[in-house]
This record gives structure tokens, C-alpha cells and sequence, in this order.
């Protein structure tokens, strides 16, 4: 995972505020909010970059239910490194 961008899927037990939604969005180019607030979805992360994600929930309060990491869906979600092999 750490070599190609990844899709992170996480569900919370409450609500995303729009304060912790506006510091995600600040830190990671593409962060959405699922349709019933509860869950997040941030894309083109590398495993360093997911692991910041949940520090930031971590230090916010908020209580995460599951985390789900697909392959990204965004085009050109490799690297820069690995776009040459």
C-alpha cells in the first residue's frame, strides 16, 4: 500500500463536525463526507498518509467504527517514482 495512492473509507459512531471535516480537508487534497455525515472518504493516500489520517481523527475524538483502504479511484493515483518502471 505504501507505494500506490489509496482510497480510505471511514466510518465514525457520530457525526463528522465541519470543523474536523475543514482541518482534514487542509491536510489531505480530497476529503468527502459520506450522505448521513457519518463517515469519510479521502482519497490518493499512501500508508504514512493513512495512518495521519486516523491521528488527526485520534486527536479530535472522534470514534471510529471501521476503516476500509481500497486501491484509489482517481487517475494517475501512482506515485511519481512509479510511473517510470
Amino acid at each position: 500500500m505504501s507505494e500506490i495512492a489509496a482510497r480510505c473509507e471511514v466510518s465514525l459512531t457520530s457525526r463528522v463536525s465541519a470543523s474536523l471535516t475543514a482541518h482534514l480537508a487542509g491536510r489531505f487534497a480530497r476529503v468527502s463526507t459520506t450522505a448521513d455525515g457519518s463517515g469519510l472518504v479521502v482519497e490518493g493516500l499512501d500508508q504514512a498518509g493513512v495512518r495521519g489520517l486516523l491521528t488527526c481523527l485520534w486527536d479530535a475524538g472522534a470514534e471510529v467504527r471501521s476503516v476500509t483502504v481500497l486501491p484509489s479511484t482517481l487517475r494517475g493515483s501512482r506515485k511519481p517514482s512509479e510511473e517510470h518502471r
